[in-house]
């Protein structure tokens, strides 16, 4: 119990750096479970000049601990190496989300109720009200999800029960828009 208690603090953002990374290691010497690299696995490649390493990204099913799954609404913004979600939010002329919350679609998301958002992609920016039965990620280390770790929560669909292209533009929205 007491190593439950622990580990759950020193995943929090609260905890300090070398409490995390001395729980990291002593379930290292445990139980020989990496938590520092449960996300990556590391890849050889050899081509006719060189062999090299590449770190490749599990997918955040794998990596990453989920809340149970509920049914989600609000507005997805799907911009290039962006995204957002807007739980609650409507449409509207302009969006100031106060939560940097990445939506992730990957290959098990279920997208059958809405073949739209697959076929629209690479068009530009689109914003969506959307439904959809998900999972929101349980918060360690402060976030750091989506392109470059820039989010601070992560949402992933598992079904996409609705969703209704509401507006559209080539290239990023504006201020005007979005504020970011």
């Amino acid at each position: 119990m007491t190593y439950v208690a622990i580990g759950a603090w020193s995943a929090s953002y609260r905890a300090p750096e070398f409490v995390r990374k001395g729980f990291d290691k002593f379930t290292y010497a445990v139980t020989g479970f990496d938590l520092e690299s449960r996300c990556a696995n590391l890849r050889q490649y050899h081509d006719k000049s060189d062999d090299f390493e590449v770190i490749e990204f599990v997918g955040s099913r794998a990596c990453y601990n989920f809340h149970e799954p509920r049914v989600f609404k609000g507005i997805y913004i799907d911009e290039f190496e962006g995204q957002r979600f807007i739980e609650g939010a409507m449409p509207s002329a302009r969006y100031a989300p106060k939560d940097k919350v990445w939506l992730e679609i990957d290959e098990k998301s279920d997208l059958s109720a809405a073949r739209q958002i697959v076929s629209r992609k690479k068009k530009g920016t689109g914003i969506w009200l959307i439904e959809f039965e998900g999972k929101k990620a349980i918060r360690t280390r402060g976030g750091g999800f989506g392109h470059f770790g820039m989010s601070e929560d992560l949402v992933i669909v598992d079904k996409v029960l609705s969703a209704q292209l509401v507006y559209e533009q080539p290239g990023y929205l504006s201020e005007d828009v979005l504020v970011r």
